[in-house]
């Protein structure tokens, strides 16, 4: 359990000091290293994974830094493993932005909240039997909509984003599960069958 929680850590570390270094000393970051469809088919595909730590503003960063920083202790009170961790935020932002990329690729996107609310999906799977599914879920979808009734800056297409950050985390760790159990299952039947 120390080395789990140890990566999750360094990790955690390493995205945070990437997301305030990229925004405080890196000049052009938005134009160099956000992500657009057109940009990322025209062969720049870094993109895919830098626009992760670029932020827009000072407050999108905070936002971000915050949330972030919750989802990390979250994700070690509920005992989420490091590498599920890592692959929720990472395999949602590139899934998301792909398909984004398909349908409006002149749509830039930029920070690290796809991937902050596909672990807040995969941390909602295990903690369900902290609080009622039925209760939770509602609950964290009210919030990613009710984002937009604060800010005026957030818009209808980043709820919607964030909404499907949360959903695809929250399916994608449901599926991982629901795959070692059935390899557990399997190996239990092969070895006493």
């Amino acid at each position: 359990m120390i080395k789990i929680e140890t990566e999750i850590v360094t990790f955690s570390l390493v995205v945070l000091v990437l997301m305030m270094g990229i925004f405080f000393f890196s000049d052009n970051s938005i134009q160099n290293l956000s992500f657009s469809g057109e940009k990322f088919f025209n062969g720049e595909l870094w993109r895919i994974v830098t626009f992760n730590f670029v932020h827009l503003n000072l407050p999108h960063l905070i936002g971000n830094v915050i949330a972030f920083i919750i989802m990390t202790m979250l994700s070690l009170e509920v005992g989420l493993k490091s590498e599920y961790f890592i692959l929720l935020f990472f395999t949602s932002s590139f899934v998301i932005a792909f398909v984004e990329g398909i349908f409006f690729p002149t749509l830039i996107i930029a920070g690290a909240s796809l991937g902050i609310y596909s672990i807040l999906g995969g941390v909602s799977f295990i903690g369900r039997r902290l609080i009622p599914i039925y209760f939770f879920i509602p609950l964290i979808i009210l919030s990613i909509f009710l984002n937009k009734a604060f800010s005026d800056s957030v818009t209808l297409f980043e709820s919607l984003f964030h909404f499907f950050g949360f959903v695809l985390g929250f399916t994608l760790y449901y599926s991982i599960v629901k795959y070692i159990n059935r390899q557990k299952l399997y190996l239990e039947v092969t070895t006493n069958g």
